[in-house]
């Protein structure tokens, strides 16, 4: 009779942004070593980087990941952690470009669900920790939104627009057999301003379709001052050290000159109330 191993899987995901230095790198590092040793001397992870720069590469050597430079043009992008031993154990660590995602799948039950427990709270809790300030909106979100602001834009119109209801106070057969000439005028002033109105409903329309070409000509272009200064992935290492410590220099002013502005403007609207009341 052939025999049968029930094995365990395990899947999470973690929706928050995350921020990796070398404290969290080599912590996270310990607990993938120290754990893999449990199953066998051999099971090690094994990182793999992404760079802006198109160029990848897969090391053992944790220090390689530690020195790398960092640069804008050369930034680490995505990083994955891998932890293999024949068909007993394998492990998948991915902090991608939108999300985190662990995975883990072994013979052993209880060195699957250890392994897990322990990741999973050591990452939540010191590595997955940033609220996305904005997320990053898909084309067909963008389209839909545009889409509800042209309905709404549209409704507006109808409802305001002489266009769309009878005002006319003087119909053409009385204007025509009316004998006094204010009635004729009257009604011709009416007539003119439908006619405005038919003028420019197409002026107004053609404003709103526009609106349509927002995620044709990039919603994500308006957003990244927002990302720059709020970014939802961050590997401080190399360079990216000293920019992020710039980054949050530069909000930390935003915030006093939104505040300094706000009182300022109380104030002044305060002062002005008192002077002319």
């Amino acid at each position: 009779m052939p025999t049968t191993t029930l094995g365990a899987f395990v899947d999470s995901e973690f929706t928050k942004g995350y921020i990796l230095d070398e404290e969290r790198i080599r912590k996270l590092n310990e607990i993938l070593v120290t754990r893999g040793a449990q199953i066998h001397a051999d099971c090690k992870p094994t990182f793999k980087i992404y760079k802006a720069d198109t160029f990848s590469y897969t090391t053992d050597d944790l220090q390689k990941i530690l020195n790398e430079n960092n640069a804008d043009w050369e930034r680490i992008e995505r990083l994955t952690v891998f932890m293999k031993q024949d068909d007993d154990f394998y492990l998948i660590l991915d902090f991608g470009s939108e999300t985190t995602k662990l995975h883990i799948e072994g013979k052993d039950r209880d060195i699957v669900f250890l392994i897990f427990s322990e990741l999973k709270q050591y990452i939540a809790n010191e590595i997955t920790i940033i609220n996305p300030f904005i997320g990053r909106p898909s084309k067909t979100s963008a389209q839909a939104i545009s889409s509800i602001i042209l309905i709404l834009v549209f409704a507006i119109y109808m409802f305001s627009s002489d266009i769309f209801k009878n005002t006319s106070t003087i119909s053409k057969v009385a204007a025509l057999s009316a004998q006094d000439l204010q009635t004729k005028l009257n009604f011709l002033i009416e007539r003119q301003n439908d006619s405005s109105s038919l003028r420019t409903f197409p002026f107004a329309m053609t404003g709103a379709m526009l609106l349509l070409l927002l995620p044709i000509i990039g919603l994500d272009f308006f957003l990244r001052p927002i990302r720059y200064l709020y970014p939802s992935r961050v590997f401080l290492i190399g360079k990216e050290i000293e920019k992020h410590s710039k980054r949050l220099v530069l909000r930390q002013n935003l915030l006093w000159v939104v505040i300094v502005g706000s009182a300022i403007g109380i104030g002044t609207g305060l002062i002005v109330w008192l002077i002319t009341r």
